[in-house]
This record gives C-alpha cells, structure tokens and sequence, in this order.
C-alpha cells in the first residue's frame, strides 16, 4: 500500500527524523519536545537554502511593481521594492513578454540591494521572474521533496549520538537525488529565447538621454 504524500511541514520533518531514525513530531508551530524545537529551526531556513539555490518551476512566479517614490542616492533613476516572498530574481520583461535581463546576463545595468531592486530606465514598472518562498507542501515536486527531506536530516543530524552511522547512507542518496531531481525540473522547461522588440528597444533608447556605464561605443 503506498504510502500518503507528504502535504505538511510536519510530515517532511518525519520523514527527515525517519532518515535518522528518530522520533517522529506533530507540531513544530508551538514545540513541545526536542524534536520538535531541532524541526522548528532547522526547517524553514532549509526550505528557503533549497528553493533559492534552483529554478524550480513550481517556485517561479511573476511580478508586476511600480517604483517606489524613493529613488536611490546615486547609480540609478528608479528603485523597486521586491515582493515580501521574494528569494531570487530570475529575469526582467518587457511588457509583450520579451526577455530584457535574466541572471546570467553580461554586462546589464542593475542591481539588487537591500529588498530593491535598482535600474534606470524611467519606465516606472518592473516586470519581473522571481523565485519565491513557497510554503504550499502540496505544490512541491515529489523529487523536490526528497532532496529536503534528505537536506533536513543532515541539518539535525549532529543532535542525535546514533546519526553518525546514518549519515553516510544519506549524503549518497542525497547526491543521486539533487542531480535527478534537477535534470527533471529543467526538462521540463522550454528553453528561453532572448528576442527584444526592436521598437520597445528605440523607445526606451529615446527615453533616456543616460549612457549606461556598460554601454560600449564602437
């Protein structure tokens, strides 16, 4: 019979104290045993490391922000406060959709300081591609979830005096899972092409008298 799949924060810490052969808990809310306190540390700042270190598709959401009516001191004419479940920025947009900037772009003028995001534009809209915190157990993908369950037991695993002799065992199944779970994810999204109107390009151009200082002069 197989068994229910995991839909709480509670369930996923089980099945990491099962890894370690430890005694299962039933609120990390409000924590009554050490268990219970060791899941309650531990799990929140392992589900955030996990998420923001991967563009899983289930985490990715989109973003729609005006500029906040601050703007930075220098550097910059426009600063954007990033939304409260923000974890890592993946690209920005134009408004038909097209990719103007993702995380692996060379040379692009911008930067991400202290929940802002910083440009300079003069368009007073970010559209943004973000991870972001999600909390929805029921969401996740099942490959997903053995990479933190596995990723959690190692994290509590130096309480327990029996981990030692369990750990081994997880750090290998742990290295075949991340790869598998990863390869997954990404089959599983198109690959994007950077395609930029040539007309939304001129008018941002004539929007902004501001060479920017990657801007190359040939």
């Amino acid at each position: 019979m197989a068994l229910p799949a995991p839909n709480s924060p509670v369930s996923i810490c089980n099945i990491a104290l099962a890894l370690l052969n430890q005694a299962p808990v039933t609120n990390i809310d409000t924590p009554t045993t050490p268990n219970e306190d060791l899941c309650k540390i531990h799990y929140a700042e392992e589900r955030r490391a996990l998420l923001r270190g991967h563009s899983w598709n289930f985490a990715i959401k989109r973003a729609q922000i005006a500029s906040d009516t601050a703007t930075p001191l220098f550097g910059f004419s426009e600063q954007y406060s990033m939304p409260s479940d923000f974890l890592r920025f993946l690209s920005r947009h134009d408004e038909l959709g097209g990719i103007l900037i993702s995380e692996q772009s060379e040379g692009v003028d911008y930067q991400i300081e202290n929940g802002k995001f910083l440009m300079s534009t003069n368009e007073g809209v970010l559209r943004m591609r973000y991870i972001y915190d999600n909390e929805d157990v029921t969401s996740w993908d099942p490959l997903f979830i053995k990479v933190l369950t596995h990723n959690l037991a190692l994290a509590m695993a130096p309480k327990f005096k029996s981990a030692p002799r369990a750990v081994a065992s997880i750090k290998d199944s742990l290295r075949e899972i991340k790869a598998e779970a990863k390869a997954i994810d990404g089959q599983e999204r198109p690959p994007i092409r950077k395609q930029v109107s040539k007309f939304l390009t001129a008018r941002r151009n004539r929007s902004s008298s501001v060479a920017s200082r990657y801007t190359k002069f040939e």
